[in-house]
């Protein structure tokens, strides 16, 4: 299962799975208010899991956490990001991560 928060400003928000994912989850997504830290809007970065509604994408947090930056030199050089938004992509990545190898 997929979980995707909708923010509660975000009236009539409808979930767009990008087509680009590795595997096809756009016949079984189910909205969550579970994580309200992780957001997707169709209209923003293309429909990718971004940080509490900012341009910051789940992807581009785990990219810079793999190249080598600490969640410190993160925070400092991304003032809206905060402590906890960390630990709000590791949650959805490893949701995403069960969610890709139960559709194989």
């Amino acid at each position: 299962m997929l979980i995707v928060s909708v923010r509660p400003s975000a009236p009539n928000f409808t979930v767009s799975v990008p087509t680009s994912l590795p595997f096809d989850l756009r016949d079984n997504v189910s909205v969550i208010a579970a994580h309200p830290r992780i957001t997707m809007e169709p209209d923003k970065r293309d429909g990718k899991p971004c940080i509490r509604g900012m341009r910051i994408t789940v992807h581009d947090v785990l990219g810079w956490l793999a190249h080598g930056m600490t969640e410190q030199e993160i925070l400092e050089e991304h003032p809206g990001l905060e402590k906890e938004d960390f630990a709000a992509v590791y949650a959805f990545a490893a949701e995403m991560t069960d969610a890709a190898s139960s559709r194989r």
